[in-house]
């Protein structure tokens, strides 16, 4: 009875500090009065959803006219109901990758979810999209509940205009990333969905990416790890700043502006929003190709200038065992190095960063991130986009307010451990809200009992021991994997 209470305590107290950071989000502009709203509550079949919420059982499919539900190419549903909050005490998990799917027009919206089991440990991984990685092994113990927000973008091939329609390589019409609908992918060693909400957000800088297979969102449908690092650095960032990938393999930059790419994503651009543009993998295969790349950089700069926004040259990753920047990529890198300060285009050399990483590793490990000596490996993906978020912070651009910080600014001469994305993460901390604007918001805590606060807000246990700033008292989650160090 006494756990009960408490579990209805802590889920009280959950929904609270999730109320008050909406409305805090609201009062910064970031949610809009009026805004396009989407709620959705996960549970089983027949269970009524908190009033202005959908109900989602596991037979709910999504379908264009009801504009919502789970997509039948992912994993089957099971929904369970804990009892207790109408939102909170239920959630659907799967034994596998659950996709479902929401129907919105294109925009910038930001996405809260709300995760947990109250009876169990979970840990949930979500994706959007071709793999697009937004919050990573989200991991909650029994009773405890985690919200998290993020800024996601949903596009098509057509502009919102409707003046530009982009060509796309026929092997991209299958994907989820151009259709109708936002497409969100649910995983882990027990995923639990209990909620989800989707708010308009007009406000938000978006950082568009142009790209080659290095850059692009990889499908991966044969499960064998593909990664680039534009698909992992939308997880670096708070609320507030959206990525729009519009990257995809073996284009060149003339390719990429012949596609219309560049034209469809600056015409759904607004004044102050950012373009990354990073290619030579492929221009350097054709004489031609690369004796018109500095032109063709100019032509990306001269054009994303002219819509009021700002471009940023991102040096082509290097190859399995480059090790000399000048020659690198044939010799492109260094021409985009010297094309950057001749236009005085803000730049993050992530070339010259990958062969810090790999030299870091070893060559046994740097191979370890690599699938066939160009493209990247989960582990290698993520690693380049921890560099990328360096650079933005190096940059000290508007964007650089909105880095997480939840992870060290990476070193490139200290990656994460070759096994890191393998690895359990430690419990979510006692402040259960969706990620704020600001580092400096203070933690709102929710103390079980047995807990108080003491001198100078150490949280001690009620036998006097000073726990971890804002940390629960450790239970070990439903994992024979133990807990790694923090890194």
């Amino acid at each position: 009875m006494q756990d009960m209470m408490q579990r209805n305590k802590l889920r009280r107290g959950w929904l609270e500090t999730a109320a008050r950071a909406v409305l805090g989000l609201a009062l910064m502009g970031m949610l809009p009065v009026g805004a396009q709203t989407y709620k959705y509550d996960f549970g089983p079949a027949g269970k009524a959803a908190p009033a202005g919420y959908l109900p989602v059982g596991p037979a709910t499919f999504y379908t264009s006219a009801s504009g919502y539900g789970f997509e039948k190419t992912g994993a089957a549903a099971t929904c369970q109901d804990q009892g207790g909050d109408p939102l909170t005490g239920d959630f659907c998990t799967a034994n596998g990758e659950l996709l479902f799917s929401v129907k919105l027009p294109q925009g910038n919206y930001d996405l809260t979810v709300y995760l947990g089991d109250p009876a169990g440990a979970s840990e949930t991984t979500v994706k959007a999209e071709n793999r697009r990685l937004l919050f990573d092994r989200v991991t909650t113990v029994s009773g405890q509940l985690a919200a998290r927000t993020i800024t996601v973008n949903r596009r098509e091939a057509k502009s919102v205009d409707g003046t530009v329609t982009m060509t796309l390589k026929d092997r991209e019409l299958g994907y989820y990333t151009w259709d109708e609908k936002l497409t969100l992918r649910f995983s882990g060693r027990k995923p639990a969905i209990a909620g989800l909400e989707l708010v308009r957000n007009d406000k938000a800088i978006t950082w568009f990416l142009c790209g080659n297979s290095t850059v692009v969102d990889q499908l991966d449908s044969a499960n064998e790890g593909w990664t680039a690092w534009g698909q992992d650095i939308g997880r670096f960032f708070k609320p507030g700043l959206a990525i729009a990938n519009y990257a995809e393999s073996g284009l060149t930059a003339g390719a990429f502006l012949a596609m219309k790419r560049l034209t469809k994503l600056l015409a759904d651009s607004k004044p102050g929003d950012y373009v990354a543009v990073e290619f030579g993998h492929n221009d350097q295969k054709t004489p031609a190709d690369s004796e018109g790349y500095p032109a063709n950089l100019k032509t990306f700069a001269d054009q994303i200038r002219a819509k009021q926004c700002v471009p940023i040259f991102v040096l082509p990753t290097a190859r399995e065992g480059d090790t000399d920047p000048k020659t690198s990529i044939g010799g492109l890198a260094e021409a985009m190095r010297n094309q950057a300060k001749a236009l005085g285009v803000a730049s993050i050399d992530l070339n010259k960063m990958t062969m810090q990483v790999m030299q870091a590793y070893g060559a046994a490990d740097a191979d370890k991130c690599y699938m066939d000596g160009t493209h990247f490996t989960e582990i290698g993906g993520y690693e380049l986009a921890r560099c990328v978020a360096k650079g933005v912070k190096d940059l000290g651009n508007t964007m650089a307010p909105f880095l997480l910080g939840d992870r060290p600014v990476m070193d490139p001469a200290k990656p994460d451990p070759i096994g890191y994305l393998s690895l359990t993460l430690d419990p979510e901390p006692v402040s259960l809200r969706p990620r704020s604007r600001s580092d400096r918001d203070p933690p709102t805590q929710i103390l079980p009992a047995g807990l108080f606060t003491g001198e100078g807000g150490a949280l001690h246990s009620a036998d006097g021991r000073i726990l971890e700033p804002g940390l629960m008292p450790k239970e070990a989650p439903a994992s024979n994997t133990p807990n790694p160090p923090k890194h």
